[in-house]
């Protein structure tokens, strides 16, 4: 039986996790140490045996440098990366990067992950959980950006996007989906993905 395929991150993870239980959402996790390099890419191109479709709620994150075509649906979010997923808005996200905000921190982390040059960062995000019950990652947070000389910014989670992508209720013009083989890649641009 072919059955669809959640491609997260490690640090997606535990928010994939406790969303899909809130949700009583039954789903398959497959989890990357990271997503950097082109290992995002590269899974999608060869994913189990027993899939039928990949969702990959990280979004542009997924992809590498080059475009990927796996050999079933491949389903993203049009969304920067897991933080910016998390944010709720695009546009919070993009503003908060142009300040700097280039490392990010959830809940249960002992290291920041940066999205972007890391000496470009001047402020570390912490997304801070109230609904989900993960463990409070403020003084790893603090720590972490002492030690890189960051200020430290706490941001409430904001689950709906990632909530409507589990559930699919996420609207068309919020998505991207590729056919079987036919390649997905970033677009450079507001709309971040492009199939075809």
């Amino acid at each position: 039986m072919m059955r669809d395929y959640l491609l997260t991150s490690c640090f997606l993870r535990p928010c994939v996790e406790n969303l899909l239980g809130q949700l009583g959402l039954p789903a398959a996790l497959w989890t990357l140490p990271t997503l950097a390099g082109g290992a995002g890419a590269a899974a999608a191109a060869h994913p189990p045996a027993d899939c039928g479709r990949i969702l990959a709620p990280e979004g542009a994150a997924l992809l590498g440098e080059e475009p990927v075509a796996a050999p079933v649906p491949l389903v993203l979010p049009r969304v920067h990366n897991g933080a910016a997923l998390l944010l709720g808005d695009g546009a919070k996200y993009r503003q908060l990067y142009g300040q700097g905000v280039l490392g990010w921190m959830l809940p249960g982390w002992e290291r920041p992950v940066v999205f972007g040059p890391a000496g470009d960062c001047r402020c570390l995000g912490l997304l801070v959980d109230t609904q989900l019950g993960l463990p409070d990652g403020e003084l790893a947070a603090r720590a972490a950006a002492r030690r890189q000389g960051w200020d430290l910014l706490l941001l409430e989670a904001d689950y709906r996007l990632l909530a409507g992508f589990l559930t699919g209720e996420l609207p068309a013009s919020q998505l991207v989906a590729a056919a079987p083989g036919q390649p997905l890649a970033r677009s450079y641009d507001r709309s971040l993905l492009m199939a075809g």
